[in-house]
């Protein structure tokens, strides 16, 4: 499995953050889908929305 899921969600916040893909690549997830499911889980809502939140 991968990595905590939180180090990589303020960076995800900030305007110029990272993609769903690169949180996840660098979570360990292979599979974006596999990443966006587990954050989903996680917090209850998908991650593509973190961006759109500050907007």
């Amino acid at each position: 499995m991968g990595k905590s899921l939180a180090p990589y969600c303020s960076t995800c916040r900030q305007p110029n953050g990272c993609q769903v893909a690169q949180a996840g690549w660098q979570t360990g997830y292979r599979h974006p889908p596999d990443f966006s499911a587990a954050f989903s889980r996680y917090f209850g809502y998908a991650p593509k929305t973190v961006g759109r939140a500050g907007a």
